[in-house]
């Protein structure tokens, strides 16, 4: 069965926003659906930035227990018809992109996975950043047991909240963790990952 998405949802780690990795992800996920790279709905983009602030804010002023998060799924995820998750290099996708991806799932909708192709080193992740079609990266559907992991929110297959933090960030909002190594990280929580934790 092939399965076509138009308009694809993109979850991926908030470590990977604004890399050259991120830029032919798209394109890879583009390629194989065979439909333009702006389809593709980033939520790495300014006006979805814009979105979660104005959200928040509307959210705070009704006193609702809304957060700016809701935003993507009132607003966005209902509008695509599908999702092409990128998990993190051991194949264990972030807390919130795996809480996306599940969106999907209870709403029937088709969810797919980029996985690597072969043994993933630092020159091949460069040469696909250069060239998207090096064939390093693919995409595939998730198969139902998987599905059934990822809704029960599996250690196998989602990474917990606080190991998310520490696997995309160096220090709590501060500088992000690079992509290619953040897979390498667990728990425990180092000293000073929150620097206003006294």
């Amino acid at each position: 069965m092939n399965i076509k998405l138009s308009h694809p949802y993109f979850p991926h780690p908030i470590n990977l926003y604004d890399t050259p990795l991120e830029r032919s992800l798209v394109l890879l996920i583009a390629d194989h659906f065979n439909i333009a790279a702006n389809a593709v709905e980033n939520p790495n983009q300014p006006h979805h930035e814009e979105g979660y602030q104005q959200y928040a804010k509307r959210a705070k002023q009704a006193a609702t227990n809304h957060k700016g998060m809701s935003y993507l799924y009132d607003e966005v995820l209902p509008y695509c018809d599908g999702s092409t998750v990128m998990p993190f290099l051991d194949g264990r996708m972030a807390i919130g992109t795996a809480g996306e991806t599940n969106w999907y799932i209870k709403e029937g909708l088709p969810v797919f996975a980029i996985f690597a192709t072969r043994e993933i080193t630092s020159a091949e992740l460069r040469r696909f950043e250069r060239d998207h079609r090096s064939g390093l990266f693919d995409v595939r559907p998730f198969t139902e047991e998987e599905k059934i992991l990822i809704m029960a929110n599996n250690p196998s297959l989602v990474v917990p909240h606080e190991e998310t933090r520490l696997r995309t960030q160096i220090v709590y909002g501060g500088a992000k963790r690079p992509f290619e190594v953040s897979h390498l990280v667990r728990l425990p929580i180092p000293p000073g990952f929150y620097p206003n934790k006294k």
